[in-house]
């Protein structure tokens, strides 16, 4: 799905791979030829779906049977360049999410 569709279609407790870019740098000295090639770092994250708004999708790895997360990411919707809904059947629910 396009990014444009993103926060129309996803809902909260959807598990989802997400293909993004982020940026990349080096924090060292190096030749002015291997900074110029540096290209940004291409992302899969998979995840469940916490939150979407015009600002960036919010997943998380990992729930527990309290509410709270781990693992969690927010990407920015203008990084993603796919993302692709799973199909994964669980017997838990995270906390707070419909039965």
């Amino acid at each position: 799905m396009s990014k444009k569709n993103i926060a129309m279609t996803l809902k909260p407790n959807e598990i989802v791979l997400v293909l993004w870019e982020d940026a990349a740098g080096k924090s060292r000295w190096v030749e002015r030829l291997e900074a110029t090639d540096m290209t940004p770092a291409r992302c899969e994250t998979i995840g469940r779906v916490l939150k979407v708004d015009k600002k960036g999708l919010r997943i998380a790895g990992s729930h527990d049977d309290s509410g709270h997360v781990m693992d969690a990411n927010v990407i920015p919707l203008a990084n993603i360049e796919k993302v692709h809904k799973l199909r994964f059947v669980s017997e838990r629910k995270p906390k707070g999410s419909k039965k």
